[in-house]
């Protein structure tokens, strides 16, 4: 059956089910491991990938800060353009209190 008790994390409901009445999960747990152990190399987690698992970020050409314009990763999907405002202190707001 399983050689360690973690092997249930690489496995199916059903490839689970399957090993319990006697199948041999080890072939597709030691495959899942080898390429959970593989991304736990990466130094960060990329924001997308290619489906052959290449970061696409690494593919854009490289930006030069010029002091004026963000360039760090964004946090989700979409385009937009505008004036931004930072924030002086946690909990503040445009509007007047009342």
């Amino acid at each position: 059956m399983l050689e360690d008790a973690d092997d249930v994390r690489f496995l199916t409901l059903p490839e689970l089910r399957t090993a319990v009445d006697g199948g041999d999960p080890r072939e597709n747990v030691a495959g899942r491991r080898s390429a959970y152990l593989r991304e736990l190399r990466r130094p960060t987690v990329p924001v997308a990938l290619l489906s052959d698992g290449t970061d696409a970020e690494t593919l854009l050409p490289a930006r030069t800060p010029d002091g004026r314009t963000l360039t760090e990763v964004g946090a989700s999907t979409g385009r937009i353009s505008g004036c931004a405002c930072s924030a002086p202190r946690a909990g503040w707001s445009p509007r007047p209190a009342r």
